[in-house]
């Protein structure tokens, strides 16, 4: 898989308030900021392999959270569409919670 492919197909989803950054060669987050909390999307690149970890981050500096971070899901895959589909249906879960 290559990641500008990947980051093409994610730029063509509806993010809505999503922001999408290349954090290195072969490393794509996803992240959107709520109030206490952000969601983030990690994808990483290995070898035609792809592993999604999908995380909320908390903010505990300023609200003092019993819980720093919190792992939904993680998946790996070595098919792009099955990547893309698994990022699509994540954003639009979450844009009703």
């Amino acid at each position: 898989m290559n990641i500008e492919n990947i980051k093409k197909d994610i730029l063509k989803l509806d993010l809505s308030k999503w922001n999408l950054i290349q954090t290195s060669l072969n490393s794509l987050v996803l992240f959107k900021s709520k109030y206490k909390y952000t969601e983030c999307i990690y994808i990483n690149v290995n070898n035609h392999k792809t592993n999604i970890k999908y995380d909320k981050v908390f903010d505990n500096k300023y609200l003092n959270l019993p819980i720093e971070r919190l792992l939904i899901s993680e998946v790996d895959t070595n098919e792009e569409m099955y990547l893309i589909r698994h990022i699509k249906d994540i954003i639009s879960t979450m844009e009703f919670i």
